[in-house]
């Protein structure tokens, strides 16, 4: 068909049109931007479902629902208000607990200072009374062994000492004895200690220098201390025996 070949290869020159600007964009048709158009809408729309801030179908928000998020807020703000009213309170009556226990703490330091301060004069005051009293038995004697006699007095038994003992056996002249007496309670089988107390504490001297001329005898002598020197000098004596069988 020759119109059919005139019309394909006819000499009809395309439209063609330049420009320098940079935003110009050609298309063939409208028909085509409409399509490009819509693919862009659909590129946009699946890269905000991707990211996750929109929701698909979000709806309407209404004033109701904005009012209950707002009173939950504020209940919240309300509790932690109260809360934090609470822990003040109790914050500060630790504070007062704390500033009682400091002032308890100062008192009681106070007090143990004194107590302190009382031990110390206690211990002076005892170390006074026992040389006081160490003092007072300077001048006794205490002998061991002495049998205990029927109807015995302190006449008699001063009589005794100083003759069967003293002057007999010690050969010893003294100027007197004071007083005498046996100690503790009367048990049959069982001689009493016998405690005398000189005028002459140099005649106490030479009875102890002469007690070596006991031996061989029931009897014995020895000085007369208060409880807490004898403790003293019984631990001394029994540390010694320890080092001599060492």
């Amino acid at each position: 068909n020759p119109f059919v070949f005139i019309v394909q290869v006819s000499k009809r020159y395309p439209c063609s049109y330049h420009s320098n600007n940079v935003c110009l964009i050609m298309l063939p048709c409208p028909r085509y931007l409409c399509c490009v158009l819509g693919d862009i809408l659909l590129s946009l729309k699946s890269l905000l479902l991707l990211c996750g801030d929109i929701e698909s179908n979000p709806g309407p928000v209404e004033l109701k629902d904005i009012m209950d998020k707002l009173t939950v807020i504020a209940s919240d703000v309300q509790e932690i208000k109260t809360s934090q009213k609470e822990a003040c309170k109790r914050l500060d009556a630790i504070e007062v607990k704390l500033k009682e226990i400091d002032s308890v703490k100062a008192a009681s330091m106070k007090q143990d200072r004194k107590i302190e301060k009382l031990e110390k004069t206690v211990s002076t005051l005892v170390d006074k009374m026992d040389d006081l009293e160490n003092r007072s038995r300077r001048n006794n004697l205490i002998i061991f062994g002495l049998e205990e006699t029927e109807n015995e007095n302190s006449n008699s038994l001063e009589a005794r000492v100083s003759k069967t003992i003293i002057e007999d056996i010690l050969h010893v002249s003294t100027s007197g004895i004071e007083r005498i007496h046996r100690l503790g309670s009367q048990t049959p089988g069982k001689a009493r200690p016998v405690i005398l107390k000189l005028l002459d504490f140099r005649d106490k001297l030479t009875i102890l220098r002469n007690c070596s001329k006991l031996r061989g005898t029931n009897i014995s002598i020895n000085e007369d201390f208060s409880k807490r020197v004898q403790l003293i000098r019984k631990k001394l004596l029994d540390c010694t025996k320890d080092n001599k069988r060492a």
